[in-house]
């Protein structure tokens, strides 16, 4: 892993937990290759624009619930290639763009993410969540087809096909910002008669942490203090029912306002964590404060263990939000129980 690496790992759990600074470097780190594909499979700029507004807002939508395991570079130009092909192919007049338009759409998509873009068959196969086999099948057949149309090779054209392209600055606040909300899957509110920098004091508290979060056992590394990329082991429960081992990664701290951490749950005696995104709001009403719960986003691993951490989840996802709401009492009584 490089320094690039632990970059973007960092601006990814930001973003999972609704950060848009994070965001806007993430789309202009990646905007450069993601519009050159959509050129690409568009042949038109505006059209290819318009897809990377799409691609983007569902990336934001979707992050939350992509588990970290998975790499981002296959999912992003997945997403890319998908919108891209929405608005129409290439309709070009070349040799190269006629014979991907002979081409069903996920063959299109596949063999220009792997002749253009560089992702190996495995990728891709991950980002679609297919077997590796069947897109390996796939690409051959396509790069059969596009070698008899062609007359020559089809790798040596696709990557002379690539557009020196590039994302303007002013993309994120004139196109992208109006499509982006704030993405939950449960929410739980409750007001407290105490302002926010109380309400913060007793939110951020470690030694109050366990209380509310039903979570036995837990330990703050690094001095006791809540600070984004700190960790919290615990013994917790999902939904107050199924045993974890958990580990808690802050993501975001901005008193007095707002705490963000992703919860990586452990089931024995599988290794492969479920992965909960949270964060807890904290406005300023009359006569006191209003706590704002979210569960962001919930991922899974893939493979094997993967469907049957889902399977045990949505055993129990009924009881998430009950949880979340007891869990919240807990917060308030603490908050309420600060001396005036």
């Amino acid at each position: 892993m490089t320094a690039t690496d632990d970059v973007e790992l960092d601006l990814l759990e930001q973003c999972r937990s609704g950060d848009r600074t994070a965001f806007r470097a993430l789309v202009a780190f990646w905007g450069d290759p993601a519009l050159q594909l959509a050129m690409t499979l568009t042949g038109d700029e505006a059209r290819a624009r318009a897809a990377l507004a799409d691609s983007f807002a569902a990336c934001w939508r979707e992050l939350p619930s992509v588990h970290s395991a998975n790499p981002f570079r296959p999912y992003l130009l997945t997403l890319v290639a998908r919108a891209a092909l929405s608005y129409g192919t290439a309709g070009g007049t070349g040799s190269l763009d006629r014979c991907i338009a002979m081409l069903d759409q996920d063959a299109r998509a596949n063999i220009v993410l792997n002749g253009q873009s560089n992702l190996p068959p495995r990728d891709i196969a991950r980002a679609q969540n297919v077997p590796t086999a069947a897109t390996m099948l796939q690409l051959r057949s396509a790069m059969r087809s596009l070698q008899t149309c062609l007359g020559s090779k089809p790798g040596e054209a696709l990557r002379a096909a690539w557009k020196d392209v590039h994302l303007e600055r002013a993309f994120f606040d004139d196109v992208l910002s109006a499509k982006l909300d704030d993405p939950f899957v449960i929410e739980v509110r409750r007001i407290v008669q105490r302002p926010p920098q109380d309400a913060w004091g007793a939110l951020t508290d470690p030694t109050a942490i366990p209380a509310w979060v039903s979570a036995d056992h837990a330990h703050v590394r690094g001095g006791g203090s809540l600070r984004p990329g700190g960790h919290i082991a615990a013994r917790g429960r999902i939904a107050d029912q199924r045993r974890s081992l958990d580990e808690s990664i802050i993501t975001i701290v901005e008193p007095p306002s707002l705490l963000a951490w992703t919860t990586r749950s452990r089931i024995q005696p599988l290794h492969d964590p479920i992965e909960f995104r949270w964060s807890i709001a904290i406005a300023d009403v009359e006569g006191g404060s209003e706590l704002h719960h979210r569960l962001r986003g919930v991922g899974f691993p893939r493979g094997l263990p993967g469907r049957f951490l889902r399977r045990s989840y949505e055993r129990v996802s009924h009881g998430m939000q009950p949880s979340m709401h007891r869990g919240l009492e807990r917060l308030a009584a603490l908050v309420e129980a600060t001396a005036r």
